[in-house]
């Protein structure tokens, strides 16, 4: 059937659905996760390649492919990370000891929190209180060294918080011996990663525009995550921009838990580059609205009333190599209006009637 569906892109949702079906029919059954690791494995070593096809295609299977996952990331830990470490000014014992912060808190609180039906509020609580209430505002942005030092302990209450949201595959493989490899977390390029991206781990220490390059499956969606809710939490506007519609969503909707969860789900959005400039441009009312209100009848009431302070903004960019293609870089986002009014269709009826006359403006204006 996965050969047919692979094959026939007509058929393969409804393939899907019945393999989907078949195989939580037998995992209920089973009731025993020794049994569907096993099935796991077998799948997995098919030569003719269907079988990781399974693996990475069907939700069955998500815990056993973490668990692939898991084990290949974390033999690349942080002395492999600093190893191979490229940039400027980096200074790798810093970064150690902050990474060495950020393990340490982090695996204290999956040590307190990872229990089946446990109350996690605690935890929402403790996040908040480590970040604080900071200001952050255009004219003035607050980057000491006391935020600063926030930022590895902040980053591990939030990785916390993700990782115990999404432990149903852990506590499903409870008699597994690799059980805590079924946990999704961070590995420690990720992490570090972070770090880069806020200024942490060089000499400096400031938060500056910063370039990271991560592979392709290496995990950006989880760096961008993380990095989107610390600067939230520490008083920013933060925009994720993507060149896909569909990759921005799957991106903000794996992270909404926490989002919603730490109360910071109006202060970030994720979108295409166009559908960020249109937040922008709209934040104060529809734009388009009012400039047709403002022709037609010379006041608009779209524009919406009232003082907020605004938050400093930051940009966080995925995939930046197609932002410096010559379809986005060095371009500028021109809005349109259209205006519809009977007058208009007269206007340009009369325009084309008299268009043999050799009309000027005046004599337009004269029809007024």
């Amino acid at each position: 059937m996965k050969r047919v569906s692979n094959n026939i892109p007509s058929l393969k949702v409804r393939i899907h659905q019945i393999i989907d079906e078949a195989l939580i029919n037998y995992k209920n059954k089973t009731k025993d996760s020794t049994n569907f690791s096993k099935l796991s494995a077998i799948v997995n070593q098919d030569a003719s390649g269907i079988g990781q096809s399974f693996i990475a295609e069907h939700k069955a299977f998500q815990g056993y492919s973490l668990s692939l996952f898991n084990e290949k990331t974390q033999r690349h830990d942080i002395d492999y990370i600093l190893k191979n470490i490229t940039g400027d000014f980096i200074n790798k014992d810093l970064l150690r000891k902050r990474h060495k912060e950020f393990q340490d808190i982090y695996g204290d609180l999956i040590r307190k929190y990872l229990k089946d039906n446990v109350e996690r509020e605690n935890l929402i609580v403790e996040t908040k209180l480590v970040a604080g209430d900071i200001k952050q505002t255009p004219e003035k942005i607050a980057w000491d060294a006391s935020v600063r030092d926030k930022v590895p302990r902040l980053l591990a209450h939030v990785f916390a918080l993700w990782t115990l949201q999404n432990a149903s595959n852990y506590f499903e493989v409870a008699t597994e011996e690799n059980q805590s490899s079924y946990l999704l977390r961070p590995h420690a390029a990720q992490v570090v990663s972070i770090f880069r991206m806020l200024g942490i781990g060089d000499k400096k220490e400031e938060l500056t525009n910063n370039l990271v390059q991560i592979g392709t499956g290496e995990g950006k969606s989880v760096t961008l995550g993380p990095t989107a809710t610390i600067l939230a939490l520490l008083g920013f506007d933060v925009r994720c921009a993507c060149y896909s519609e569909y990759l921005s969503q799957r991106d903000y909707k794996g992270f909404l838990p926490v989002f919603e969860s730490l109360g910071v789900v109006q202060y970030i959005r994720y979108g295409t580059f166009n559908k960020l400039c249109e937040d922008m441009i709209n934040r104060n009312g529809n734009i388009r609205q009012m400039v047709e209100e403002f022709i037609l009848n010379g006041s608009s009431s779209a524009a919406q009333s009232g003082q907020r302070i605004e938050r400093a903004k930051i940009l966080l960019i995925d995939e930046v190599d197609i932002f410096f293609s010559r379809d986005f870089y060095g371009n500028v986002y021109t809005p349109s209006a259209s205006l519809r009014d009977p007058t208009i269709t007269s206007l340009i009826s009369y325009i084309w009637t008299q268009r043999k006359s050799n009309l000027n403006l005046n004599q337009i204006k004269a029809t007024a």
